[in-house]
């Protein structure tokens, strides 16, 4: 074991729709060291009322504390089980998914493909379902499978430690008073330590797994959130000045370079702080943001990925209509409309419009 166990107690619920069951779990229980092959679920999306949300949050408002103490998150898999869903989908996937390494320095297999321009798309974190028409691309998670027929993005929560994984205190930041450093927005994710080479490095191992589960299952992208947990934005440091952009840059450099080595694209997630050096020295391949209207950042990533920007507005924090959205000359052509819990059609919250006439 490579560091101290961590313990938190956990409370789990059976069931989001009869349809696909499965467990939603409150807290983080972490002990020793296993497989991070795991789930990646964003049911609220990037805000929570609180200005920035889901990437960067300026305060801890009360309905901020209401909605964290009840998202859901999906239980950690063993490590025993996960192999075995990785042998399986190995052999009825994607032929990307023949003989893959979590070695992050593996040789290029493949090409990249970016996602269409044209045809709309859908963020479908909380849970999957059959895509509206018109639509050709889908987010979903890592534990998910893909759209049929459609491109497919891969959510990895590449920055920070998803409910429910197991990471050795080692590679967990710290405070000064040498506690674990939470998100806090999200007070059931630590944040990853990349402040040295070392560490990068088996970080970077680490989350290539999952990187190789999306590839497995068929996806063609990862989409790498939390990029931004070094931030010093908003009066507020995420990772209370411990880490600086230049390690995340180099960290996230490596889990492009993965991704890209198993033949899957990268999406670059909000964080426009990065201007060029996203494309030119990550290797990103196009972006996916949440709210680049209501923070006034679209044109930040138009002009480094032109027609390749996909975005999230959300219905509770729209400036104006979102057929004004639609209508200002920086909205990606491919801007969504989504109620911020991300549920399903069944649901009596869902929300889900598109910028393209004739498709929602």
């Amino acid at each position: 074991m490579l560091g101290a166990e961590l313990d938190w107690p956990m409370f789990c619920r059976v069931g989001r729709s009869e349809a696909t069951p499965h467990r939603h779990c409150h807290g983080l229980q972490s002990k020793g060291e296993t497989s991070e092959s795991t789930g990646h679920q964003r049911y609220l999306g990037r805000g929570l009322g609180l200005g920035r949300g889901r990437g960067r949050g300026r305060g801890l408002g009360s309905r901020q504390a209401t909605l964290a103490s009840v998202k859901p998150v999906r239980i950690l898999l063993g490590a025993t089980v996960m192999t075995a869903v990785l042998l399986v989908t190995a052999g009825c996937g994607s032929t990307r998914a023949t003989a893959r390494s979590s070695d992050p320095s593996s040789p290029s297999e493949a090409t990249p493909q970016l996602p269409p321009t044209t045809g709309n798309f859908d963020y479908q974190l909380g849970e999957a379902y059959a895509p509206a028409r018109g639509v050709t691309v889908v987010t979903r998670d890592s534990t998910s499978t893909p759209a049929k027929g459609i491109y497919s993005i891969c959510y990895v929560n590449g920055f920070q430690t998803q409910p429910g994984s197991h990471w050795p205190t080692s590679l967990i930041l710290k405070t000064k008073s040498g506690t674990p450093l939470v998100d806090p927005g999200w007070p059931d994710e630590h944040i990853i330590d990349i402040s040295t080479p070392a560490k990068r490095k088996t970080a970077a191992a680490r989350i290539a797994q999952s990187t190789d589960l999306c590839a497995s299952r068929g996806f063609e992208v990862v989409e790498l959130d939390n990029l931004d947990s070094y931030s010093y934005s908003y009066s507020y440091s995420r990772s209370e000045g411990a880490l600086t952009l230049s390690q995340a840059v180099l960290f996230a450099t490596q889990l492009v370079k993965h991704a890209h080595s198993k033949g899957l694209a990268s999406s670059q997630k909000n964080t426009s702080e990065l201007d060029t050096r996203g494309k030119t020295q990550i290797g990103f391949d196009f972006a996916t943001t949440e709210e680049c209207d209501a923070y006034n950042e679209c044109g930040l990533f138009t002009e480094v990925y032109g027609a390749h920007v996909l975005d999230v507005e959300y219905s509770d924090n729209l400036l104006g209509t979102f057929a004004q959205v639609c209508a200002r000359k920086a909205t990606p052509p491919q801007t969504i409309l989504r109620d911020r819990l991300l549920t399903t059609p069944s649901g009596t919250a869902y929300v889900y419009k598109t910028c393209q006439p004739g498709i929602s």
